[in-house]
């Protein structure tokens, strides 16, 4: 017979952090280089999706989107790179 363990449960995962909760992290974690060029990516992005709705061009609203997603890949990118 084996011996209990102080945890009967060690062997199961906890469950994983909201996906909310991780992208705070992770926000957190950046340097304030990075974190300087996500908010002004996304708002630079958001400001022409936003005039692309107004003016009624789809170019615009297609630019400004990837600048929201794009600018937030850059900086997933270097700063992965970025610590070693």
């Amino acid at each position: 017979m084996a011996l209990p363990t102080a945890n009967p449960n060690e062997h199961v995962r906890g469950p994983e952090p909201p996906i909310m909760e991780a992208l705070v992290r992770w926000f957190v974690s950046l340097e304030r280089f990075y974190r300087v060029i996500l908010v002004a990516s996304a708002l630079f992005g958001l400001a022409i999706a936003v005039t692309g709705l107004a003016i009624g061009n789809p170019l615009f609203l297609v630019i400004g989107l990837m600048w929201i997603v794009g600018g937030g890949l850059l900086v997933r990118f270097a700063d992965a790179h970025d610590d070693g």
